[in-house]
């Protein structure tokens, strides 16, 4: 007896193409709703995605917005299922983690060799930041990353940031630091707050030998050097020995 085979409906060929798709050119091409029905191929093994990935997306508004959703909230979305809002809640966490790990814990990258070299690394880092938030970067005596921060306003003031950058950078034992700003509104001139922090900081990193070497403006595409200008080129160390 001849076994009939197993028909592959659309929807199995689509979901097919869409993995293929992704393993041969990534997900930087992939819309929001494409990116989020792929993912709940994980959690959905039989039933379209897509219908569901446009509902989850139209009620939050985004990729960010669903991963931070309340799970009670998102439940509520016809079709989800709390197995479904589970799994999207752990993928938040483990993409806030996972975010944290490689922006604050420490690199193995290899020791700068100018500070445009280390300029270049800061704007790389931040160059498609979309908030505003404050990075330091401090190297110790050899050049080489020792500790790296970034800090996001989330309702905090430069006062609450200063408090927490001191005492995450100051016991690492560095040689140099630098400091970068992101602008999303394009406005490459520092604000008065960012100012006061950046003198506020200088004090502190001085108070145990950690020389300011740069404090840059970054907003997508473009960036400013603050110690090429005339706003304040007394804070900034110009030894011979900085990167």
């Amino acid at each position: 007896m001849i076994k009939s085979q197993r028909t592959i409906t659309p929807h199995q060929k689509h979901r097919e193409n869409l993995r293929k798709t992704a393993l041969a050119g990534g997900l930087s091409s992939f819309e929001d709703h494409n990116l989020l029905e792929l993912l709940l191929f994980n959690v959905i093994p039989r039933r379209n995605t897509n219908k569901l990935s446009h509902k989850l997306l139209d009620r939050f508004g985004g990729i960010e917005k669903l991963l931070n959703a309340d799970i009670s909230e998102a439940v509520l979305v016809k079709e989800s299922g709390e197995h479904t809002v589970m799994f999207l809640n752990i993928l938040g966490s483990v993409c806030k983690k996972y975010y944290s790990d490689c922006i604050n814990g420490q690199t193995n990258r290899t020791n700068f060799l100018s500070v445009d070299d280390a300029r270049n690394y800061l704007y790389d880092l931040l160059k498609e930041e979309e908030k505003s938030v404050v990075a330091i970067v401090t190297l110790d005596a050899m050049h080489s990353i020792k500790t790296q921060r970034i800090y996001k306003k989330d309702g905090k003031t430069f006062e609450e940031m200063l408090s927490d950058a001191t005492k995450d950078i100051l016991s690492d034992y560095s040689a140099f630091a630098f400091i970068a700003f992101t602008h999303p509104n394009g406005i490459l001139a520092p604000s008065k707050d960012e100012l006061d922090f950046s003198f506020e900081i200088r004090k502190a990193l001085l108070s145990v030998g950690i020389k300011l070497t740069e404090i840059m403006i970054i907003s997508g595409v473009d960036r400013r050097f603050l110690s090429e200008t005339k706003i304040f080129p007394e804070i900034f160390f110009s030894g011979q020995t900085r990167p």
